[in-house]
């Protein structure tokens, strides 16, 4: 009788260190899974690589007489170059806050990634509890249904100088919904499962992530 409730004991507590091993290997990987794939998100945003919607199309209207017949465009090293032949021509525009090439790029810095121990789950994007990119986390949460704004003078000349040329008439233009992690995820959902898998089976054969 003692012999049998000692080989009990001692297989529940293989079981309750083998349960802990499991556990404990599922959160590494979910926080090393998380890891990798936050400098990922963080290039595709900021290397224009997740295909979201620009803010305005790339060329002017052609028909449109103060612009001439031909724009071209060109972008090399982060500079936009501008060529027209109507009379108000202008010269090179570097880019600068507005990069039609990629939107939302300066978003890329406000990505985060928070493990969760207890509840087993980890967070991947603008997440919050981070005081240092609170702003952009709200300017991100801000793009997801898109948005209005009114276009002032100010913002005219500021939109024109960095290659968006908008018509007098224009009053306000609509800032096109995008959703950066959400878009990240389609396109990297299975792979992010896999490599999930993979490090979990790693780490429960003893070796490095």
């Amino acid at each position: 009788m003692d012999l049998t409730c000692k080989i009990i004991q001692n297989i529940e507590k293989d079981m309750l260190r083998e349960t802990e091993r499991i556990k404990k290997a599922r959160f590494d990987a979910l926080r090393v899974t998380a890891f990798v794939f936050r400098r990922e998100l963080q290039t595709g945003i900021r290397q224009g690589k997740l295909n979201l919607r620009p803010l305005s199309p790339y060329r002017n209207t052609q028909n449109d007489p103060r612009y001439g017949t031909t724009t071209t465009w060109k972008t090399t090293s982060g500079q936009k170059y501008v060529r027209n032949t109507g009379k108000n021509a202008w010269r090179h525009t570097k880019a600068s806050s507005v990069n039609v090439d990629r939107p939302l790029w300066a978003l890329g810095a406000g990505v985060m990634y928070k493990a969760n121990r207890s509840g087993m789950t980890a967070e991947l994007g603008f997440v919050e509890g981070f005081s240092k990119v609170e702003g952009l986390r709200r300017l991100a949460e801000k793009h997801l249904p898109g948005f209005r704004i009114a276009i002032t003078d100010r913002a005219r000349r500021f939109l024109h100088s960095s290659g968006i040329h908008l018509r007098k008439t224009t009053d306000s233009t609509q800032v096109p919904a995008r959703d950066p992690v959400g878009q990240f995820y389609v396109m990297n959902a299975r792979r992010m499962a896999d490599a999930f898998e993979n490090n979990f089976n790693a780490k429960m054969r003893g070796e490095r992530i």
